[in-house]
């Protein structure tokens, strides 16, 4: 298991969804924002919010476990404890949100924007950093086994 310290100050910022949550991960997908409201703890599993404007907002514990959050704008969003499990955050911006103890493994955050972003005690195993400036965001203690590119 490989642990890793990245240095830089960061701002310090829960989701229900409309329809039937299920709790395996072979739940339909929702289709649009309207679907998902995001509040503490929703279940939110495959929700299509690229695009979305989720700034400032509170997401503690949300299920976003393989959703498209591909150009979403998540700054200075709390996103503690959310599970974000293969979710596409492809060119989102992150800058200020806190992902402390998230868990990320698989998801893609290539060219995404982490300027001061939180992701300590976070799981980012095998997570697509393509073009992300890493060294912008806090990661102590994160685990990022096979995380890429390598210098994670």
């Amino acid at each position: 298991m490989r642990r890793v310290a990245w240095a830089v100050a960061a701002a310090f910022v829960a989701v229900s969804c409309a329809g039937n949550p299920s709790s395996d991960d072979s739940a339909s997908p929702l289709t649009t924002v309207v679907d998902c409201e995001p509040v503490p703890d929703a279940v939110c599993r495959g929700a299509a919010l690229a695009g979305a404007d989720l700034s400032g907002r509170s997401l503690v514990g949300i299920d976003l476990r393989n959703a498209d959050l591909s150009g979403a704008n998540l700054s200075d969003a709390d996103l503690t404890q959310a599970v974000l499990i293969g979710a596409n955050l492809a060119g989102a911006n992150l800058d200020g949100a806190l992902l402390a103890r998230a868990a990320l493994d698989g998801a893609v955050l290539s060219t995404a924007s982490v300027r001061g972003t939180i992701f300590s005690n976070a799981s980012l195993r095998n997570v697509d950093f393509d073009g992300v400036e890493t060294a912008l965001a806090v990661a102590t203690n994160a685990v990022t086994d096979g995380a890429k590119p390598a210098d994670v």
